[in-house]
């Protein structure tokens, strides 16, 4: 998906999650997907073992052919492979809808055959539902809950204001209904406008591209009345490595309850306060020596 403006990482490394500048003097705000690291990856420790084997059982000779140190080492991080594949596969498909919902200038390339299965569902969806967008890739902000986001998408579909989230993803899981739940509860949007909008405020951010400085021009909107939230599930035609039983390709609609919404919402602050305490505990425990204890 494109690179939010006003998002920055933590560090170097972008799993370690990032956070967001406010235009409005607000303090940076953690974003809703690193609060998120913190729950339950049961299943994820569990797609990690099950490609690590896939690795060997596609291999059989290399750990045979090879040191123990560096088997090891040639096969520990193969998940990430895959992840990161896929990932990008993720990524160019939010690129191309985002393009499409904007009024269809800006396509980036297809390079892969599953993201044109993806984009070819994609068109199936539009020509089974009337689709008028009203926003894309939009950040929201939540200063009473200290985060922010930015949403793939709020349009009217069918006649009903929907904020919908893209997922190219096999599986949908908890996690993307308690994101859903805390995109839905922010504070306000802040739009990016034109330098000579009335009541913008100036922000210098960092081009992602080009690593220069520039200015740009933001207002606060307020978030729009949702009235149904969910997934929009895309999905290339996919064969199971193992078995060989091939799923084809396929488009669904798939919507969050609104009596869901509420719980969801407050088990997101739950994890929400968890990683603001841990920030607290991080800080105590650098003042008098490095933890050992990795988070």
């Amino acid at each position: 998906m494109t690179a939010p403006k006003l998002a920055a990482y933590f560090t170097e490394k972008q799993d370690d999650g990032r956070y967001y500048k406010s235009p409005f003097g607000a303090p940076n705000a953690v974003s809703v997907t690193s609060v998120l690291k913190g729950s339950n990856k049961d299943a994820l420790v569990q797609w990690a073992a099950d490609m690590t084997a896939l690795f060997f059982a596609e291999r059989p000779d290399f750990a045979l052919t090879r040191e123990k140190a560096d088997a090891f080492q040639g096969a520990r991080f193969a998940h990430n492979n895959v992840r990161d594949e896929r990932g990008e596969v993720g990524n160019e498909v939010h690129r191309w809808v985002e393009a499409d919902l904007d009024g269809g200038w800006g396509y980036p390339d297809v390079w892969d055959s599953d993201v044109q299965e993806c984009i070819d569902q994609y068109k199936l969806f539009l020509a089974a539902h009337e689709v008028k967008p009203l926003m894309t890739e939009t950040t929201v902000w939540s200063e009473k809950n200290n985060n922010a986001g930015t949403l793939d998408f709020i349009a009217v579909i069918d006649g009903i204001v929907s904020l919908v989230d893209t997922k190219t993803s096999r599986n949908l899981w908890l996690e993307h209904e308690m994101q859903l739940a805390a995109l839905e509860n922010a504070d306000y949007i802040c739009r990016e406008v034109p330098e000579d909008t009335k009541g913008s405020v100036e922000f210098v951010v960092t081009d992602k591209d080009t690593k220069k400085k520039v200015s740009t021009f933001w207002v606060k909107e307020e978030m729009p009345k949702i009235e149904r939230r969910g997934f929009l599930h895309l999905r290339p035609t996919y064969t199971d490595p193992i078995t060989g039983q091939k799923m084809p390709a396929f488009w669904d609609l798939v919507w969050v309850e609104d009596e869901d919404v509420p719980v969801l919402y407050e088990m997101f602050l739950g994890y929400n306060q968890v990683h603001a305490q841990k920030g607290v505990l991080s800080g105590l425990r650098k003042e008098r020596e490095p933890s050992k204890i990795n988070w």
